[in-house]
């Protein structure tokens, strides 16, 4: 599995329907408390296949969010906040670019989500029209352009 779910090609094509079978079995066993269905070196690849999928929930999203506000662990908030951009449901794109325009994802942060849904084919388009048109308001810039420019 591990030799499959941790290949960048099979991820990023979304074709092979066994493994992301399995990435949904793993995922299922982990949000249902069995953390050792999902090792962290699997956590992005198998994250990121969940929430790519057209029909992924609310509630897969808000538990891999939840990760990033619990884990005393900065890679699995890492992970967890770069795998939130991998969406491609128009509700959860506008969710993820909620949050990232909000003050809940910490500056050090941000580049996460921002950095896959500029990555992700189905987002980047949209994401390039939310940053054209909010780029004073994503909190780290807002910081640094209202302290060197005074604006």
């Amino acid at each position: 599995m591990r030799k499959f779910l941790g290949t960048f090609p099979i991820y990023s094509s979304g074709t092979n329907d066994s493994v992301k079978e399995e990435a949904r079995k793993r995922f299922n066993a982990w949000k249902g408390g069995d953390h050792a269905a999902l090792p962290p070196s699997l956590r992005r690849v198998v994250f990121g296949i969940v929430l790519s999928e057209a029909d992924a929930s609310d509630e897969d999203y808000n538990a891999v969010l939840a990760t990033s506000k619990s884990s005393q662990s900065a890679d699995a908030k890492e992970i967890a906040l770069a795998a939130i951009g991998d969406v491609t449901s128009p509700r959860l794109i506008q969710k993820t670019i909620d949050l990232i325009f909000s003050d809940e994802i910490l500056a050090q942060d941000i580049h996460g989500p921002c950095n896959s849904l500029s990555a992700n084919p189905k987002t980047r388009n949209r994401w390039w029209e939310e940053m054209q048109k909010n780029w004073r308001f994503v909190p780290p810039l807002k910081q640094h352009i209202d302290t060197q420019y005074h604006l």
